[in-house]
């Protein structure tokens, strides 16, 4: 089935192919789909191929990706289980706290910075659960640490902030005061953990190899190359890095790929650098001696705050 020459065609609900679908051995849509509903794969033939506008650089659905080196239209979205070749948006919002690593039961042994009731003149909101008790750990700038007590048998829940785990760290659980409900055993009474600035200190972050001595010569073919990695899986969505000129003194930079694009720890992307003027290469050789030096950095997108580095790895070619 041949569509792509409906320019209206811009949004393919579920149902859509329910009655021809099993016998399609291939779905040709326009580029300029906008949206396609993961049923519809449940609703093609498993050898059935699928394929969007005439050729690879025409847009496709905000909600697919073809490969894991693509990106959808947002940053939180994850892909789900790959079917025909595409995979669609999982999609997670923010909420408080949604970037903390926790672990419930802990109680932690360490000095407070902050005690955060219902009664507090500020950031009182943080007592209300522990999601929030990390989310003002991660604004305050020297909470590395926090743990809540929501034991049900407390007046009132607390939110504790600290800069450290300290020496040690208990877990509280198997008595019948050890939980958030009384008489029950699922919901612990103590939850601690650590923010995404300190998940970010550990190594959730964007790492760089093979920048130090980036040289752009002759020999090369004014060509260099790193490699992009992250080292740590972002909680929800992608992390996008995309390189930015800060300073190309007069030089031609292409980047390519011009964005990476990662989803877990496992991935790593080559990007190769060339320089380039508009003039003869006699005069780029000139530059070269010089010591023209472009400089470019990195523009970080994430959804997990964690590695949201907004500019990263400076980079010099030489």
């Amino acid at each position: 089935m041949d569509l792509r020459y409906n320019p209206r065609l811009l949004v393919i609900p579920a149902g859509s192919l329910e009655e021809t679908g099993e016998v399609l051995e291939e779905l040709r849509l326009p580029g300029g789909v906008r949206y396609l509903s993961p049923n519809v794969t449940r609703e093609l033939s498993p050898n059935c191929t699928v394929t969007f506008g005439d050729r690879e650089s025409e847009a496709k659905p905000a909600n697919v990706i073809a490969g894991m080196g693509e990106s959808f239209d947002d940053v939180c979205c994850a892909p789900t289980e790959e079917a025909w070749g595409l995979s669609f948006c999982e999609l997670t919002p923010f909420q408080p706290g949604i970037d903390a690593t926790y672990q419930e039961y802990v109680q932690l042994d360490a000095p407070v910075i902050r005690k955060i009731s219902p009664k507090s003149a500020f950031m009182a909101e943080a007592s209300e659960d522990y999601m929030k008790c990390a989310e003002y750990c991660q604004i305050v700038s020297e909470c590395k640490y926090f743990s809540y007590d929501q034991r049900w048998k407390e007046s009132e829940h607390t939110c504790y902030l600290h800069s450290s785990n300290g020496t040690n760290s208990t877990v509280v659980r198997g008595k019948p005061d050890d939980y958030c409900t009384e008489g029950e055993t699922v919901c612990p009474g103590w939850v601690s953990g650590w923010p995404p600035r300190k998940r970010h200190a550990d190594g959730a972050k964007v790492l760089f190899r093979s920048t130090d001595d980036l040289e752009a010569n002759i020999a090369n073919n004014f060509t260099v190359s790193y490699t992009i990695s992250l080292g740590a899986v972002p909680l929800r969505g992608a992390v996008w890095v995309e390189p930015q000129i800060c300073d190309a003194q007069g030089l031609k930079i292409l980047f390519d790929p011009p964005r990476a694009v990662f989803y877990n720890s496992t991935a790593a992307v080559s990007v190769n650098v060339t320089v380039t003027v508009p003039h003869a290469r006699t005069q780029l050789r000139a530059l070269n001696a010089a010591h023209i030096r472009p400089i470019f950095f990195h523009n970080v997108r994430s959804c997990d705050v964690a590695f949201a580095d907004v500019k990263a790895g400076i980079v010099r070619v030489r």
